[in-house]
C-alpha cells in the first residue's frame, strides 16, 4: 500500500502522505487564526511547487497532508512549509527555537487502494482522538 521515503529528491510524480508534529508533542495550532494561516501558506507553496494537495487534516499537535507531485517540489514545498510556518507561529505567540520534532515524514502510495485508505485515516483523524465530527471544521 504504502512505503516510507526519505530520500524524495529524482522520485516520480506520486501520491504521499506526509505528517509531521510538534516538538515534544505540544501543539502546532493555538488559535483558528494559526490554522488559517497554515492553509494558506499550504495554497501558496502547493501552487509555486505545482503541488496538488488531495487532503489534509489538522490536529492540536500533528498534521496530515496528501498530496500528488514529484519527490524534489515535495521536498522543497514542506521546507517553504514547515520552515515559513514555524517562523509565523514563534512570532505571533512569543516563542523561539523549534516548533516541530523534526524534518516532515512521508510515505509513497503504492496504488489507489492505497490512495484511498490514507485518504480515509486522514479524515478520521479526528473521530479517533476523541473530536465529534460536528466540531471538527479542519480539513
Amino acid at each position: 500500500m504504502s512505503i516510507e521515503v526519505r530520500k524524495r529528491v529524482g522520485l516520480p510524480r506520486g501520491w504521499f502522505h506526509v505528517m509531521n508534529r510538534g516538538a515534544r508533542k505540544v501543539s502546532i495550532f493555538a488559535d483558528e487564526d494559526d490554522r488559517a494561516i497554515f492553509r494558506g501558506l499550504m495554497a501558496r507553496f502547493a501552487d509555486r511547487y505545482s503541488v496538488k494537495i488531495l487532503g489534509w487534516c489538522l490536529m492540536p499537535n500533528h498534521y496530515h497532508i496528501q498530496p500528488e507531485c514529484e519527490g524534489t517540489p515535495l521536498t522543497q514545498m514542506m521546507r517553504d512549509l514547515d520552515g515559513t510556518y514555524a517562523r509565523v507561529f514563534n512570532g505571533r505567540h512569543g516563542t523561539t527555537g523549534c516548533l516541530f520534532q523534526g524534518p516532515f515524514k512521508s510515505m509513497l502510495i503504492r496504488d489507489r487502494e492505497g490512495l484511498a485508505y490514507v485518504n480515509s485515516y486522514i479524515h478520521l483523524n479526528p473521530l479517533d482522538n476523541g473530536q465529534s465530527q460536528a466540531s471538527y471544521r479542519r480539513s
